[in-house]
């Protein structure tokens, strides 16, 4: 199995995407900090956070945390999310979404020419 392909199926099964936020919450530290390794190898920005599960076997939790359009974009772009809901989610947050282009972006391109 690939590290998408890997990514993905945790996504479907233990992701979801609210507002602007990718997230994966698994209660293994180890699996996130492998997926996290695999997100950032192909420039996925990620943040691993900790918390506390109350009425829980298990004491703890932990989040991979995506922030940021262009990370979004990443994430939809490479990783083969096969869950259709939240394929859509995403792609939604990215048609929808005003990406503003700063001021003088271009200028180095103006000057390759």
């Amino acid at each position: 199995m690939n590290r998408t392909s890997y990514i993905a199926g945790f996504f479907d099964a233990k992701g979801c995407f609210e507002r602007d936020t990718i997230t994966i919450t698994n209660t293994e530290l180890y699996l996130l900090q492998n997926i996290s390794k695999a997100l950032s190898k192909i420039g996925i920005k990620n943040k691993i956070t900790e918390r506390k599960l109350k009425n829980s076997k298990h004491k703890k939790a932990y989040d991979i945390k995506i922030y940021h359009r262009s990370n979004i974009d990443k994430f939809y772009t490479y990783i083969p999310i096969m869950h259709r809901q939240k394929r859509h989610n995403i792609l939604k947050y990215i048609v929808d979404s005003k990406y503003v282009i700063k001021e003088g972006a271009f200028a180095n391109i103006k000057r390759l020419r």
